[in-house]
């Protein structure tokens, strides 16, 4: 079995435990949802429990297609299997976060994933060609972006939508942010590229 870390407790109080070793869907690569759905179930009947995927990699469908079809055999539950899942740059800001949640929930076929995070504290290399959300203020501060984004997360927490939740790619001012501003829940993950 792969080994999971613990990374705190849900809503619940439950312990949300992450498997340390997890599939990455993240290329384009591999062609079409059906691929997609192929290598997400591969995976699976390999042993693996762990899929990372997002709004950006455009293959949420392929990815929940292939959680549903290895669900479906029955020798695994939802539970078994740890998603993680993240808010694009270009849907930053509390009302656009909460669509974007319910757009991926609905595309991957879930009711909750167990882990979401927000892709990125803002524009970046990878995200320069988004479009600028309307959080963004007219100095070019993503603050409010980040701090609006980080409010809707807590609501998908608090209503069960994800079991956890994190950032990914932040650097440590975009932290020390957060708790300046006395967040409920400080993330439990920040995932590095």
């Amino acid at each position: 079995a792969i080994p999971r870390v613990l990374i705190g407790p849900d809503v619940w109080g439950r312990g949300v435990e992450m498997p340390v070793v997890g599939l990455g869907t993240g290329t384009s690569a591999w062609g079409d949802d059906a691929q997609v759905a192929a290598v997400v179930e591969a995976w699976l009947r390999l042993g693996g429990r762990s899929i990372d995927t997002a709004l950006e990699y455009r293959n949420l469908r392929g990815v929940g297609t292939g959680l549903a079809s290895a669900l479906s055999r029955g020798s695994l539950s939802r539970s078994d299997i740890f998603v993680t899942s993240k808010i694009p740059v270009r849907a930053m800001g509390y009302g656009t976060t909460r669509e974007a949640t319910e757009q991926l929930l609905k595309e991957l076929g879930l009711p909750y994933v167990d882990l979401l995070l927000v892709h990125w504290p803002g524009a970046s290399s990878k995200s320069d060609n988004e479009e600028t959300p309307g959080c963004v203020l007219a100095d070019g501060s993503w603050a409010a972006c980040r701090l609006e984004t980080w409010a809707a997360l807590e609501e998908a927490f608090v209503e069960g939508r994800a079991r956890a939740i994190g950032v990914s790619n932040f650097e440590p001012q975009h932290l020390e942010e957060l708790l300046q501003h006395q967040v409920t829940h400080f993330p439990r993950v920040n995932q590095i590229e």
